[in-house]
């Protein structure tokens, strides 16, 4: 029997544990290999029992005082010396939508680091974080790096993606573009065809990523939350009736 691919997600705070449970469900429909699929959770209540649960890793550091950029630093935890799983493993942010198979994101450029070309920094040759492929442990210095100042690092790189490409001492390696479509930044129509016309999925794209607002549950439904109140006709969409079937339109 072949070696299990590994996928691995983090959740922790208030994300809705159902979360994690679509993006399993997804992505075991969606490889036609033996798949493991890991949680790093500080609250394993209520996932599917096929999911395998790791506590958190811990990095005192991720929330000091002075910050700048939120909880998202608490990512670097993936980067520990010991995150309890061993080997390569490729990690998906929780609002990442599993739409093809993921088999060949195992076969790209195996035993190095691959990740997401940022979408509004190309030119800087930043990645976006929401999907990546390493081996577990092998770049803790990472790490270590960070926590020499936390702080001054927080406001020197404002996000965990950017301080990781710009830190890691082996190649970095960007998706094919194709592959990892970002919903908002390169599917949804611009404004007022969006109240139209319905954000395609391209035949290509494997997974598509959605950060921020909208969420997944939202889009299927044609919302778009915003606090803006002169964004309130700007942020409306058409239901994105590809999503459907996928979870989220569960009771």
């Amino acid at each position: 029997m072949s070696t299990p691919q590994t996928v691995i997600c983090m959740r922790w705070g208030g994300w809705p544990v159902e979360d994690v449970n679509i993006l399993y469900q997804n992505v075991m429909r969606n490889t036609s290999r033996p798949t493991r699929f890991i949680a790093l959770t500080d609250d394993p209540q209520g996932m599917d029992p096929g999911i395998e649960m790791r506590a958190l890793p811990s990095i005192p550091f991720w929330n000091a005082k002075g910050m700048y950029g939120g909880e998202g630093w608490r990512k670097l935890a993936l980067w520990a010396a010991d995150i309890g799983v061993e080997g390569e493993v490729l990690y998906l942010d929780l609002d990442v939508v599993v739409t093809g198979s993921i088999d060949a994101f195992f076969d790209y450029h195996p035993g190095e680091f691959c990740i997401i070309r940022n979408w509004t920094e190309k030119f800087e040759k930043i990645g976006n974080s929401s999907i990546m492929k390493f081996v577990a442990g092998s770049a803790a210095y990472i790490v270590d790096e960070f926590a020499k100042d936390p702080i001054a690092q927080s406001h020197k790189f404002g996000n965990e993606q950017k301080f990781v490409t710009k830190t890691h001492k082996g190649p970095v390696n960007f998706w094919p573009q194709e592959w990892c479509p970002s919903f908002k930044k390169t599917l949804i129509p611009f404004w007022p065809l969006r109240l139209w016309k319905e954000t395609p999925l391209p035949a290509d794209a494997r997974m598509v990523v959605f950060t921020g607002a909208p969420r997944p549950r939202d889009a299927l439904n044609g919302n778009w939350p915003t606090r803006r109140w002169r964004s309130k006709l700007t942020h409306k969409l058409k239901p994105v009736s590809w999503l459907k079937g996928m979870g989220w339109d569960r009771p």
